[in-house]
Formats: C-alpha cells, sequence, structure tokens
C-alpha cells in the first residue's frame, strides 16, 4: 500500500469505526441512565453483562487495529483521525474492564438495579458521557476538514446524548410500580443534544420550570447560587481579552465625540434607565470569541448579569438540572454549550425582557466573524424584526453581505469620525521627523494629500495607521513627498496582508533568518510560561530577549565569575536587539519601557542602562500574536531555520544563565533566593521543554547551578549547604533534614530526565538517605497525581524508571519534610489514595497524563521490589489500606484494565487480602465512627495539627474542632477571639452572658459568611436550630443544624427501625433515600431519622419524623416503639455528607425499634424518601455487604442485629471492637436524655 492509499483508508475507515463505537457508546449511556432511574430490588430486563462483553470485544478487535507506519508519518489530519481511534479504542477498554469486573465480582444473573448501580455508579456513566461528548466535538472537527461521505456526516449528526432524568415522583407508590412497569422492556435510549433517536425535537428540553421568577422573587441561598454558577458557566476566558488590551493612541482620540459643536453632541444626552445594552469585541482573537457560539455566550453572559432573575426562565432544563444536585456533584459537572441552545435561549431572553425592558446590542467587528455571514445576518435581522423592543448596532467593515443586508439602515461611517484622531497622529508622526518635516514644508498640498491617502488606507482600522506611518519613518532617506506617496501605495490595506508584507514580502535570507529566530524566541518563552501556570510572557525583559538572541556573539567575552554588565555593554546589546526588532520585525514585536522587575534591580535610581534593560518585549498587539500562531504563517517562519542548530529553548536558557553571569544591579553574595527564583523556575523549564536534552540539561544545568553558586552567601556550618536546598519547603521544615544532592533532587522534580540519568550512572551514592534523608525517589514521586496550579510538572515514569534500575529502594525508610515516616513505595499508595478521594483521577481518562501513567509508575515500583504488602496506617481521612486494597479500590471505582493487570502482579508477588478487610465492622462501624482516638497519640496529633479548638468565654471545655481553611472564611466579629498561636476560636462574649446572647453573635458571623457564598454548607440554612451543651448539661448557646459540622459540635438524632414478624421471618422497613437528596443520595436508610432540635425530647422528635418520613401515627409510635441505646461516634465527613469534606461531626443517636403488625405499610409524605421495602435478613446483610446503606444507618441495622442476636461475639471476629465503636467516649460536654 503506497503512502496516499494509505491515507484515504485512515480517512475512510477510522472516522466509520469511531462513529460506530459513538453510537454503540450512546445506547449504553441510555440504558445505564435508564437503569439508575429503577428500584434497587427491581430485575434489569434485557441486560446480560456476558453477551455485551461479548459483542464489545468484537467491535474492540475491529477499532482496535492501528495503522502500519512503515512507509511514513501520516499527514496531520489523518493523525488526528487516527489518533481519535486509538482514543475511542481506549474507552471501549475500560468499558470493557467495567464488564468484566461486573463478571468477575457481582453476583449471578438476573441482576437487579441496586447490584448494577453499585458497579456502575452514576459518576461513572457521567464519565462516559463527557468522553462520548469529548470524542463526538474532536471527530466532527477532524471530518470538517477532509473529504468525508455523507453517510459519516449523517451519522454523527444522529448522535444525539441530552437526556432527561424526570421521574413520576408524585405519583403514589403503587401508581409509580404500576406505570414503571408498563414502560417498554427495552431501556430507553437517552439523547445527548436535544432530539431522541428517531430525531423527533425532545419537548422536555424546553419545558418551562414550574416555578415562575420575576424581578421581585426573593431568591434563595441555593438559588443564588446557581445564578452565579450558570452565569459563570456562559462565559469564556477570552472573552474580554480585547477591552483589556485597549491602549491609547492618541492624546485627542475621539475629543469629536464629545465637542458640543458638534451635531454629535446628542450622543452625550443619550440614555435610558430602562435600556440594557451590550457589546462584542469581536475581533481577530480566540476562535470562541469569533464564532458564533462565542458571540452568543458573551451577548447572553452581559444581559443576564443586569437581569439575573431571567436565568431560569432563560435555560429552565439546566437551571432545574443543577438545582438538583448537590454542591459537590455542582462543582463537578462541567457544561458544554450548543449554539441551537444558546440561540433559544437568547430570544428567550428577549421575550422575557421585552415586557420591561428595551433592548440595544452593540457588535463590534462582525466582518471578522468566523462562522456563517449570512446566517449571523439572518439572525440579527431576525431579532430586530421579532421585537419592537430590541434594536441592534452592528460595526464592520464594508464587506458586500453586510452592505447589502443592512444598506438601507440608518448607519455611521464610522472611520469618518475617527478620521481627525487618525489626521492627528499621521500628521504628529510625519512632522517628528526633521528630514520628512522639511519635505512636507516644501510641499504642502502634496503632504496633505500624503496624509489623507494614509487615512483613506485605513479603512478605519487604527493599527493600520501606526504600522504604516512607521514603515514611511523607518525607509527614510525620501526626496519628495510624492516618493513618500510612492511608498505608501506598496502598502496592502489589509491587516494579515499588510503583516504579510512587513514579513515576508520583501525580506532577504538573512533577515527571514533574524525574524524566524525572534518569533521563535517569544513562543518559546510563552510555552514556558504556560507549563508553569502563567497564561503570557510579558515578563520577558529586553535583557533576556536580547542576550538570548545575541548570546553567539557574546558568549566569546563572558567572564567566568560573576560581576555587572556594563553600562556600555548593556546599552550596546539592548540596542542591536531593539533595532532588528523594528527593521525585520517591522514593529510588529516591540520593546516598551515597564516597570522595573525588583529580581533586577534592588538599589538605587536606575540608570539608563537598566531602565533599558527592563523594558518589556511583547507583540504590538494582538492581532500580530494571533497572526503569527496561524499554521501557515508559523510554516513560513519555521522554514527558514530548518537543517540549523537554532535551538530557542537552549537560547533562552543560555540567556537565563548569562543574566547571573552578568547582572544588570550591583552584584553581591547573598542567601535571597526569591528574587532569582522567576529565572530559576523558567531555566528548568526551558531545558525539560527543550529539544536537545543533552545541550541543555547535561550541560547548561549544571552551569546554571555552577554561576548561581556564586551568587549563593554559603554557610559552613550548615551540612550539604546549596542554593537548592532553600527551594524545599520552608527553613523550619527543612533545617533539621539531609539534603545529600539538593541539586538533582530539585532538577528531577522539574522532570530533567537525562540530567537524572546521566548523574545515576556516574554515581549512585545520592540515591539513597540515611538517617532523616530524602532518597532521590521520593522527590521524584511528589506530583504523582494532582490538579493543584503548580509550577511542577507530574511524576515523570522515565525518570522514576532510570533511579530504581540505578538500584534505589522502594522500600527505603526515611523521614519526610512533614517529620513523617515514610517509604518512596508507601507515599505512592498515599498519593494514589488522595489522588482518589480528591477526584484527581477521571473516569475514562486516556491521555498520556492520566490513569495510564500512574499504572506505568506502580508497575515500575513493584518491578524493581516494592512490598505488595505495604500498609498504610488510618489518617483523619481515610482507613488504613494495604497495598491491594488501594489497588482493587481504583480498579473497582474506574474499571482501569491496568489496574485489573497490577492486581494480578501484586497477588502473584504474595499479596494478601487482609483478615476481616470486608466484615462489617470494617465497612461501616469503622467509617461511621472515622477520627482517630486518644489510643493513636501520635496520628492524633497530626490530625489535628489544622484544627481550631472551639471555646466559649466562661467554659473551660472544648466544645468542637473546625478546620483552619473554615476559621479563614467565616467572617468573625469583634465578639470573637482568635487565637491563631494556641489554635483556638472563643466567643468572647461576657461570662455572665446568656444563651440568646451567644447565639445571636454566633448567627450574625454565619449570616455574613452565607452572604458571600464561600461556604457551600450555609447554602442548606433550614432555619432549624441545634443546641451546644456545657459541662453541667446547661445550654450555652444554639447553632443553626447546617453549620455545626463547621463548628464540629456533638449533634444530636433520632433513629426508629420498624420491622415486622410473620411466616416469612423478620423482616425489616428499609426506606431508600431520594436520588436529590444533596447527602447520601438514593442510598438505604432506616425506616424514619432525623436531628434533635433544640428545646425538644427524643421521644418527641421521633414522633416527629416518624409521621413526616414514613406517615407513621403518633398512636402506633406511643403504644409500641421500643428504645434501643443511645449510639455515639465521632464522624469525619467525606465527599457524599454533601458540603466540605473533612469536617468533624461528633454525634449521639437515640435509637429505637417499632414492631409493626404486616397490614400497617410505612408510606413516604416529604421529599426525603423515595419509598419503603421490606427487606429479609438476608437481603440487609448482602445490602450491608455491598455499600447500599448510609454509614449512620447502617450502624442502627449492626447494633439491631446484635439486639436480636443476629451479629454475636460467636460468629464475629470483630464483636468487640463493634460495639466500642458504637458506644465511643466523646471528648466534648455531652446531654443525654431520657428516651422517652
Amino acid at each position: 500500500m503506497t503512502q496516499v492509499e494509505q491515507e484515504s483508508a485512515i480517512s475512510g475507515t477510522a472516522p466509520t469505526l469511531v462513529v460506530r463505537f459513538l453510537h454503540v457508546g450512546v445506547q449504553l449511556i441510555g440504558q445505564l441512565y435508564e437503569i439508575h432511574t429503577l428500584y434497587n430490588d427491581e430485575p434489569v430486563k434485557e441486560w446480560d453483562a456476558c453477551d455485551l462483553h461479548t459483542q464489545l470485544t468484537i467491535l474492540s478487535d475491529s477499532i482496535g487495529v492501528g495503522y502500519p507506519r512503515e512507509i511514513g508519518p501520516l499527514s496531520e489530519q489523518d493523525q488526528a483521525l487516527d489518533d481519535l481511534r486509538a482514543s475511542s479504542h481506549l474507552t471501549l477498554e475500560i468499558i470493557l474492564s467495567r464488564l468484566k469486573l461486573i463478571l468477575d465480582f457481582g453476583p449471578d444473573p438476573p441482576l437487579h438495579a441496586g447490584e448494577l448501580k453499585k458497579f456502575w455508579p452514576r459518576e461513572d456513566v457521567k464519565g462516559l458521557e463527557e468522553r462520548i461528548i469529548s470524542l463526538r466535538l474532536e471527530l466532527g472537527v477532524a471530518i470538517s476538514s477532509v473529504e468525508s461521505s455523507v453517510t459519516i456526516r449523517e451519522a454523527l449528526l444522529s448522535l444525539d446524548i441530552t437526556r432527561s432524568e424526570e421521574t413520576p415522583k408524585d405519583l403514589p407508590l403503587l401508581d409509580q410500580r404500576r406505570e414503571e412497569s408498563e414502560r417498554s422492556s427495552k431501556p430507553r435510549i437517552v439523547t445527548l443534544f436535544g432530539k431522541d433517536a428517531t430525531g423527533v425535537q425532545n419537548a422536555v428540553a424546553y419545558k418551562e420550570v414550574d416555578k415562575v421568577y420575576t424581578e421581585n422573587t426573593l431568591f434563595t441561598d441555593h438559588e443564588t447560587t446557581i445564578q452565579d454558577f450558570l452565569l459563570e458557566a456562559i462565559k469564556f476566558s477570552s472573552m474580554t481579552d480585547r477591552e483589556e488590551s485597549v491602549t491609547v493612541a492618541h492624546n485627542k482620540t475621539f475629543d469629536w465625540i464629545f465637542s458640543s459643536d458638534e451635531p454629535t453632541s446628542l450622543f452625550q444626552g443619550w440614555q435610558s434607565k430602562n435600556s440594557l445594552s451590550d457589546w462584542l469585541q469581536n475581533g481577530q482573537h480566540k476562535e470562541e470569541q469569533r464564532s458564533q457560539t462565542g458571540l452568543m455566550r458573551h451577548l447572553l453572559s452581559q444581559l443576564l448579569d443586569q437581569q439575573k432573575h431571567l436565568i431560569p426562565m432563560v435555560f429552565p432544563e439546566r437551571w432545574k438540572h443543577i438545582l438538583s444536585l448537590s454542591t459537590r456533584e455542582r462543582v463537578k459537572a462541567s457544561i458544554s454549550w450548543e449554539l441551537p441552545e444558546l440561540t433559544t435561549a437568547l430570544k428567550s431572553f428577549l421575550d422575557h425582557a421585552g415586557r420591561k425592558s428595551n433592548v440595544c446590542l452593540f457588535i463590534d467587528g462582525l466582518d471578522e466573524f468566523a462562522g456563517d455571514h449570512q446566517q449571523i445576518v439572518e439572525f440579527f435581522k431576525d431579532c430586530v424584526n421579532s421585537y419592537t423592543h430590541v434594536k441592534v448596532c452592528l460595526s464592520s467593515r464594508p464587506f458586500p453581505i453586510f452592505s447589502a443586508a443592512f444598506g438601507k439602515n440608518p448607519r455611521l461611517e464610522l472611520h469618518e469620525l475617527t478620521r481627525r484622531d487618525m489626521l492627528h497622529f499621521a500628521q504628529d508622526h510625519l512632522y517628528s521627523d526633521p528630514s520628512i518635516s522639511q519635505l512636507i514644508i516644501q510641499d504642502k498640498q502634496a503632504a496633505s494629500q500624503l496624509i489623507d491617502s494614509i487615512v483613506e488606507g485605513a479603512n478605519g482600522v487604527f493599527l493600520w495607521v501606526m504600522l504604516v506611518v512607521e514603515s514611511l519613518l523607518r525607509r527614510g532617506n525620501y526626496q519628495s513627498v510624492s516618493q513618500i506617496h510612492e511608498y505608501l501605495g506598496q502598502h496592502p490595506t489589509d491587516l494579515d496582508d499588510l503583516f504579510t508584507h512587513f514579513i515576508f514580502d520583501f525580506a532577504s535570507r538573512d533577515q527571514m533568518l533574524v525574524t524566524s529566530r525572534l518569533f521563535q524566541l517569544l513562543q518559546a518563552r510563552q510555552e514556558a510560561f504556560y507549563a508553569t501556570q502563567k497564561q503570557d510572557a510579558t515578563s520577558t525583559s529586553l535583557w533576556d530577549f536580547a542576550l538570548a538572541d545575541q548570546f553567539e556573539e557574546i558568549m566569546m567575552y563572558v567572564p567566568k565569575h560573576v560581576q555587572q554588565a556594563t553600562e556600555q555593554d548593556v546599552i550596546r546589546i539592548c540596542e542591536v536587539t531593539k533595532a532588528r526588532l523594528s527593521k525585520e520585525c517591522a514593529g510588529l514585536i516591540v520593546a516598551h519601557t515597564s516597570g522595573l522587575s525588583t529580581s533586577m534591580i534592588r538599589h538605587n535610581t536606575p540608570s539608563p542602562a537598566q531602565q533599558l534593560g527592563c523594558s518589556k518585549v511583547s507583540y504590538v498587539h494582538r492581532t500580530v500574536k494571533d497572526f503569527f500562531s496561524l499554521p501557515h504563517v508559523r510554516s513560513r517562519l519555521l522554514e527558514p531555520m530548518l537543517g540549523s542548530s537554532f535551538e530557542p529553548h537552549i537560547s533562552l536558557l543560555t540567556s537565563i544563565i548569562l543574566q547571573f553571569i552578568r547582572p544588570l544591579d550591583e552584584f553581591y553574595p547573598n542567601r535571597q533566593i526569591n528574587d532569582r527564583w522567576p529565572n530559576i523556575l523558567l531555566a528548568f523549564t526551558h531545558a525539560r521543554l527543550s529539544a536537545n536534552h543533552w545541550q541543555s540539561q547535561v550541560v547548561l544545568i549544571p552551569e546554571l547551578d555552577r554561576v548561581l553558586c556564586q551568587h549563593w552567601a554559603s554557610r559552613e556550618s550548615i551540612e550539604y549547604d546549596h542554593w537548592a536546598r532553600s527551594l524545599f519547603s520552608s527553613y523550619e521544615r527543612r533545617k533539621n533534614l539531609k539534603f545529600y544532592d539538593p541539586f538533582l533532587s530539585l532538577s528531577a522534580k522539574f522532570g530533567l530526565a537525562t540530567l537524572v540519568r546521566e548523574r545515576t550512572r556516574k554515581d549512585d551514592s545520592t540515591l539513597y538517605g540515611n538517617g532523616n534523608g530524602i532518597p532521590l525517589l521520593g522527590h521524584c514521586i511528589e506530583m504523582l497525581a494532582s490538579q493543584r496550579q503548580t509550577i511542577y510538572p507530574l511524576s515523570n515514569p522515565e525518570i522514576i524508571g532510570d533511579i530504581l534500575r540505578s538500584g534505589a529502594d522502594p522500600n527505603q525508610p526515611y523521614q519526610d519534610l512533614n517529620g513523617k515516616n515514610q517509604t518512596p513505595w508507601l507515599v505512592i499508595l498515599d498519593y494514589l489514595r488522595e489522588a482518589d478521594r480528591r477526584q484527581w483521577i477521571l473516569y475514562y481518562d486516556t491521555s498520556e497524563n492520566g490513569i495510564s501513567r500512574l499504572s506505568v509508575i506502580v508497575s515500575l515500583f513493584l518491578e524493581h521490589g516494592a512490598d505488595p504488602n505495604g500498609l498504610l496506617v488510618e489518617t483523619k481521612f481515610d482507613r488504613s489500606a494495604s497495598a491491594l486494597e488501594v489497588i482493587t479500590a481504583i480498579y473497582r471505582k474506574y474499571a482501569a484494565p491496568q489496574f485489573s493487570q497490577l492486581r494480578k502482579v501484586l497477588k502473584d508477588k504474595g499479596a494478601h487480602e487482609r483478615e476481616g478487610h470486608d466484615i462489617m465492622y470494617q465497612v461501616y462501624v469503622k467509617e461511621c465512627d472515622n477520627f482517630l482516638s486518644h489510643d493513636e497519640p501520635t496520628s492524633r496529633s497530626g490530625a489535628l495539627a489544622k484544627c481550631y479548638a472551639f471555646r466559649v468565654n466562661g467554659c473551660s471545655a472544648i466544645l468542637g474542632y473546625i478546620l483552619q481553611e473554615i476559621v479563614e472564611q467565616i467572617q468573625w466579629s469583634d465578639s470573637w477571639s482568635i487565637d491563631h498561636q494556641q489554635q483556638s476560636v472563643t466567643l468572647a462574649t461576657p461570662a455572665t452572658a446568656t444563651a440568646d446572647m451567644r447565639s445571636r453573635v454566633l448567627e450574625d458571623s454565619l449570616e455574613s459568611t452565607r452572604r458571600l457564598a464561600i461556604i457551600s454548607m450555609l447554602e442548606s440554612w433550614r432555619d432549624e436550630k441545634f443546641p451546644v451543651y456545657g459541662p453541667e448539661g446547661e445550654v450555652l448557646l444554639e447553632i443553626e443544624r447546617c453549620a455545626s459540622a463547621l463548628f464540629g459540635i456533638v449533634t444530636y438524632g433520632v433513629q426508629l427501625l420498624c420491622y415486622v414478624k410473620d411466616e416469612r421471618g423478620l423482616r425489616l422497613w428499609i426506606g431508600k433515600r431520594s436520588e436529590r437528596k444533596q447527602t447520601y443520595p438514593g442510598m438505604l436508610d432506616s425506616t424514619a431519622a432525623g436531628g434533635l432540635g433544640a428545646g425538644k425530647l427524643p421521644i418527641e422528635a421521633l414522633i416527629c419524623e416518624a409521621q413526616e418520613e414514613a406517615s407513621l401515627s403518633e398512636e402506633i409510635v406511643k403504644m409500641k416503639v421500643k428504645p434501643m441505646s443511645h449510639l455515639s461516634y465521632f464522624h469525619v465527613r467525606g465527599n457524599q455528607a454533601g458540603g466540605e469534606s473533612g469536617l468533624f461531626q461528633p454525634e449521639i443517636e437515640y435509637t429505637y425499634e417499632l414492631e409493626l403488625d404486616p397490614s400497617i405499610i410505612p408510606k413516604p409524605r416529604d421529599s426525603e424518601v423515595e419509598c419503603f421495602r421490606l427487606y429479609t435478613i438476608e437481603e440487609v446483610l448482602y445490602a450491608l455487604k455491598w455499600g447500599q446503606f448510609k454509614p449512620n444507618s447502617a450502624i442502627v441495622i449492626v447494633e439491631f442485629l446484635i439486639r436480636h442476636g443476629i451479629l454475636n461475639v460467636e460468629n464475629e471476629p470483630s464483636y468487640s471492637e463493634i460495639v466500642s465503636h458504637l458506644h465511643r467516649k466523646l471528648e466534648f460536654p455531652v446531654l443525654i436524655q431520657p428516651p422517652y
């Protein structure tokens, strides 16, 4: 097969395979969402995991076949298509792994919905949905640039992935069951983009919300948060870039608009209090700014910002969906916007706003719009024709399509009005040149015509005037004004053509070489800033840029030892590069005066040379940067340097070294690393990004080390003192630790694989720490998995592999910077566990930095002797876990096939299941009572290190624990005393203050915090108070229920478990929590439960909850209820609890049991419970095993099983530990009330 035939096959076959997979994926998502609407005990009809696995395996075999590369590399387009095929295959492999997991670990068929939900959780389905959407969008872009068949395009367009989650919650239970039984036995295929599988528009997508919102509606705090969430989601990051980058061109610009002697003075009085005005800066910017989707988002963002009450009416379905999400789900949610939805939303806004407001839209740069010009013309004409209260002001260059469409409308020739500004600019600058000024004086008429021609050629674009005037001045050596006019005529009037003219048309090869170098230097610096989480290269100084530009000529004159650069050298070097920017780059890249960097100038008044060196280098305008970013322009710019030894990252790295050797400021050694850190960061980043790793990492970075050692005032009293040592954490943490080679450790953290490999080959003594030293391997894995904003790259498997192959021990004990005993292997396991808890591992992440990278690192550790039975100790966030348990947890949650293989490797190497790991004690009791006890003082003190004790003035007892981040967020008034040294928060009211006085002070602080919407827990404000007791049982104050966990106080609740005894034996009435509950949605629960508010007795609360949640009458409860006991535990809230995780919640639960007559059936009365069902003891145990119960309801079940002899010391090895965790002694004041 020839290369042409091969590429033709790829462009034809790859899209077909991907579309085929996407169609299967859409149907699978639909079935899974349908299953998640079923009740747990319902059988899943027409679901055969084995058969589905077989069918998908056949598809995987087809889509997994890549293309041979013997003929040569693929074209860019075909490579993109083949990459999509490979990504689809990887996604399909994860689906197959999920099915294999169900087959291996799940019960025998037929499966029930609850079992399948456990193995295929909703979060995974959402992840698959997002992945399918992403692949669909990528394929749409890929096939838009190649000739694909009509069938493929139609198949792609038929992929709809918008789903409705409506369920008939308001129907009685039996009617719900009947309706569900009458549904088609085949699960519905849900859709992604507004149509169902038949192509009919989804009616639900545009169904109005039930609640009517007006400008007088009082929105709840939760609704206000949703408003802000959707408003932020509609925005995009570059939306205001152009507006914020506008600079002043001339001091008389737009004077005409404010001149009272002009007819346009009416502009000053034009205003309307009922007008909504909006605009879009839509010039040559990012694609999202120039697209129709970007236009709609920009308009909606600004319109809705002025009338937020319309957000629910403009996005009815999104509003209902987001409103139903928990805070955690909302934070995780990602929103993609499609044009039809945005167009409908804008028209909906105009419909609703028209009742009371006039709308005026200002759209700038319509000629730069990247979409269908005819389509956008029709849209705005339709807006004006359909809505009498809408006016539109459009700005564009006179393109025929816009002139034809809007030529008969009132119009303003803006370039005629800004003409004066441009005339002033051109005239002032031409007169400023002595030789040209002399010619103008000699022929004023020709000069006037010249200036008019300049302004006419601009077509209203000021940038064009500025660049062309500078071009005229740059050429010089004119003999007459007519000669200037002749040269003016050579300049194209289109901006892109003008840029091309400057850079390419008349440039010699030598000039192109210089231009290419300068351009690549700016691009490389931009890459380095992006890699270190900085967005632009605005801090590139002229001294930095000039040294990178001329380093070959400069190197021969550079001394070995550091000394301040001379004034003459700085000016000479900077002026050379500045002249190149002006000449070869035609002023498109400029150096402009800016604030002086403290890293360059520390003392005294800066000299002219220092001011020049600190000038900033940047593109003259954003349109220039966009022009240089165009693929065909980049190719032409890079072409002259092909085959040369020039490497921009090498040049910029060399420049940084030269800046340290020849600083602009006076040199003296010191120990201040902060001023040098920005350049150190860039140097290591350029070294990593460079294509020439040997030169950058083995030659230049060690030279940087040598020079920085001259800057560093080393102290002999400090063992292994080095400048790099000061970059590891704070002084207090590192002062007692040994760093055998801090420079090499820093290089490893920055991912310099070649340098680390060469150093470890020569000398492996640095691999090992002894005593309290940190081994090199420990530094390499610090960024194993993280989504934090960080300057360091993710841990590199290549570096880790090299170090392990050099003899590093993955089980070597050491003490980390926090004083914690570790081994590299345990750190890997701990970081994996943290990444899972913090949701840093993404479902269906097939990227190179995703879960496959993690699996490679774990595999390397196991290959080189990591302990297969390594054990993590318990922390305040996690239970203790073995290596096998951590790897198994990742596999079961994400169905990653690589981690399935790692499980097998661990077992082959001798990993064993811990005894009792899967018993109820481990799964539930320890999960509920999961805060460390006083028997674990070291771990406990670490868990409390960032907590503050909550106290009340006049009371000696600690009343709760508050996390440090909560202390920093709450708006404390003067009535509070915050002691950061003692880590305490004290309500400093007088000791004689009443409970009401204290409660008011607390509520004021919480209300102030709540208004800022920075703590999600406070969004669930209930106006329900919980008591806080003192040591003598006195009520010290009352606190809003949703804030109780923020202060870590003891809370109280009641739980009721109802059961029946009949011919089928003992059965329990188990409730299923609503899927819309913010906490533990869809999980199993006791029959009735609730908080014990201030002033209520336990039995009173129980009667109330039994009536509200289970429709049980007060008479039945009073007559038959029996108290079991009171459970006490200390819980640390996790993600499923809703709100912030890690909060402390010590709790006492008064538990009751109630035997019901079989004829009495609990029925839901509120929205908290979805349904009730009788569970046999076997079903209860099964549900416990598979984690279907809410944790604190599970321990009530466990207590019931103990009380009825089902769980006892003979059949449960951990019986005594279970009992101790059910009745923990709490460390805060508590009040135990009588159960009746």
